[in-house]
């Protein structure tokens, strides 16, 4: 948005010869790298031309003008609708959305195979999308497709599964806490050990010996 800028503040809503602009943004002479830079002012939407070839006059698109006199609770929308604008950055934020994956071979091999771009060339696209991405806040607070958990020790992360917390209540089959008092003799059954209590008298053990 800095060459833009410096548009506006030499021409403002006025066109001017391709040779002028390219002097404005800072450039000498029409060279690889200030064709480059028009170029892409073009691709961004943040200008607007007519004529051809040396006859070429440049001036601001509507959009770049509404951004650079908006304010700044404006110029986060604008910014993101100017960061989307090329056609393979439109495609690009459709596939991957706010999250980029961490390295940028998955993107080049999406490239190279789903859109058949040249291998050689396919670096400095992800690098300028890259860029682009950061320099907007496309990804706002994301960054990244991974789901990122807290290794640490710390509190769980939100999508982590629960912490498995053994139960309080006593085990089944589990037999009774003795003491000094009270003492249990294990009678085997068929759907486990019975854990009866010695010393019993004899109207409990005769009610024992009907219930087994």
């Amino acid at each position: 948005m800095e060459k833009a800028q410096a548009i506006w503040n030499a021409q403002q809503k006025h066109s001017a010869h391709i040779e002028t602009v390219m002097h404005t943004i800072g450039y000498k002479k029409k060279t690889g790298p200030s064709l480059r830079a028009i170029s892409a002012l073009n691709q961004y939407g943040l200008t607007k031309e007519t004529g051809s070839a040396d006859k070429r006059v440049i001036g601001l698109s509507e959009s770049a003008i509404n951004y650079l006199l908006s304010s700044d609770s404006q110029r986060a929308e604008l910014l993101r609708q100017a960061a989307l604008k090329p056609t393979i950055f439109q495609h690009l934020w459709q596939e991957y959305g706010a999250f980029l994956p961490p390295s940028d071979e998955a993107i080049k091999m999406h490239l190279i195979r789903e859109k058949n771009y040249n291998s050689a060339a396919v670096g400095e696209l992800v690098a300028n999308y890259r860029d682009t991405f950061d320099f907007a806040n496309l990804g706002g607070n994301g960054g990244s497709r991974e789901e990122k958990h807290d290794t640490g020790g710390g509190k769980p992360a939100a999508n982590s599964p629960p912490v498995y917390k053994p139960p309080t209540t006593q085990p089944k089959g589990t037999p009774p806490a003795m003491s000094a008092d009270v003492r249990y003799l294990p009678i085997p059954l068929d759907i486990g050990d019975a854990h009866i209590p010695r010393g019993m008298n004899d109207a409990d053990f005769n009610l024992l010996i009907e219930t087994l």
